[in-house]
């Protein structure tokens, strides 16, 4: 929790600190997959024959897009793709033309990595918040009283995960609930491709502007090259992720005896896993912060590219609300108990609040 308050981001070890590297494994084959496609649509005329970015009202919002685009005169390429939920299938078509069935199959088995590793943290946080706000706690305070309001914490946490969390896949038939349910996920799977050619700029320069998301949570796969960078509200500073894990990884292998400047962990196949693959770094986002009552904010960040440095290729996931499900403090939270942000929220859906924290211009 410190982490994601304070700091703005949790990191994640996907291989447990070194124990299992199958999660590693399946996230460098989605990085495979990111690097084959950017290298094809380097050709411009390979490029252009993807779909522009175009609305996908299948999703149940309005807000919901895939496609390609170049911006900044190229210095940011960015694909952004969605899951249909009972095919599996990855919209835009097109893009399976360039990175072919296997790299399909990578995308979307770390895309439901990451959303599992996402979903978790949000559910530890909203029950940890619940309790913290003693929503459930009965009128009697003692230990049996305390159990009881824990468990109620964490159940309900659960069913905000389950419900209101879009991890692409439909929710269970036999679900008790008033919602509706889009073909498309509302919860974006992004390829970006950031770099800074430009002359006129210093030693680095941000490509993408400071800015929180309308998330639950932001899953990023740490990147080879470093670029992320968040607020840190505790040291008051930008914070590079990625450069905190690469030294995570250096303290391990050094512990291990072994050498720490390697760019790879050595499995006992002798297959070699990029050490970046091994990392997730998890970013809370609005509609986090609203289940958590304000406590833990959205956090602020941006990305910056070195001048004429290598390129940064990017592949974050925006687990964000199922937009005709709603939002009930009671089911989820345990009630407004007098939350002004909560009691404007209560009963409606997540396509609602996506709204509101989203203007239509955007």
């Amino acid at each position: 929790m410190n982490a994601l308050v304070a700091h703005g981001v949790l990191l994640v070890d996907l291989t447990d600190g070194g124990s299992s590297f199958e999660d590693a494994e399946r996230m460098s084959h989605m990085w495979k997959s990111a690097g084959d496609f950017f290298e094809k649509v380097s050709d411009a005329s390979v490029a252009a024959k993807l779909p522009g970015m175009t609305t996908v009202m299948e999703t149940g919002s309005q807000h919901a897009k895939v496609g390609y685009s170049e911006y900044d005169s190229g210095s940011m390429k960015f694909l952004e793709t969605r899951l249909e939920r009972q095919t599996g299938k990855l919209l835009p078509e097109e893009a399976k033309e360039l990175v072919g069935d296997s790299g399909i199959a990578a995308l979307r088995s770390s895309f439901e990595l990451a959303s599992e590793v996402g979903k978790d943290v949000i559910r530890i946080a909203v029950a940890a918040s619940s309790v913290e706000s003693g929503a459930f706690l009965n009128a009697k305070a003692d230990e049996d009283s305390e159990r009881e309001q824990n468990i109620l914490a964490s159940r309900a946490a659960a069913l905000l995960s389950d419900e209101l969390v879009d991890d692409g896949k439909p929710l269970p038939p036999n679900i008790q609930l008033d919602h509706t349910e889009g073909d498309v996920s509302m919860s974006p799977y992004r390829l970006c491709r950031y770099t800074d050619t430009r002359e006129d700029t210093g030693d680095s320069r941000e490509v993408f502007g400071a800015h929180t998301d309308t998330s639950f949570v932001t899953a990023v796969p740490v990147a080879e090259i470093s670029g992320l960078e968040v607020f840190d509200e505790e040291a008051e500073r930008w914070y590079r992720p990625e450069l905190r894990a690469r030294a995570y990884w250096e303290e391990e292998q050094a512990a291990n005896g072994k050498d720490p400047s390697l760019q790879y962990d050595v499995l006992d196949d002798g297959e070699q896993i990029p050490w970046h693959c091994r990392y997730l770094a998890i970013m809370p986002g609005e509609n986090l912060q609203l289940a958590t009552r304000n406590e833990i904010p959205a956090s602020v960040h941006r990305v910056v590219a070195v001048k004429n440095g290598q390129a940064r290729l990017s592949s974050p996931i925006l687990l964000r609300g199922r937009p005709g499900t709603k939002f009930l403090t009671d089911r989820y939270l345990g009630g407004c108990l007098g939350n002004p942000l909560l009691l404007d929220a209560d009963g409606l859906s997540m396509e609602e609040i996506h709204e509101k924290n989203q203007p239509s211009f955007q």
